[in-house]
């Protein structure tokens, strides 16, 4: 598994973004996000890199180099992935 995002929530205010999404992304696989404007792609790719920290779920992304990971808002993660 390369990326793995389980039960991502993240709002803006009142407006919920990604509303409890799941979805993994295989060692070969060929991948697409798509969807309407306003339907959260972009919020999930800058939670995948780090750029945003969801409030609750997981996110997940496997390298090379090792893995980066990021539970809610009560990781001690601090804005910048182990991989920059």
């Amino acid at each position: 598994m390369i990326i793995n995002i389980e039960n991502v929530n993240k709002s803006f205010g009142s407006k919920h973004i990604l509303n409890n999404i799941s979805f993994s992304v295989q060692e070969g696989e060929i991948f697409a996000l798509i969807g309407p404007n306003g339907a959260g792609k972009t919020t999930t790719i800058r939670c995948i890199f780090g750029e945003l920290m969801p409030e609750s779920g997981k996110v997940e992304v496997f390298f090379l180099s090792g893995q980066f990971k990021a539970e809610g808002k009560n990781s001690c993660y601090d804005g910048r992935p182990s991989y920059l």
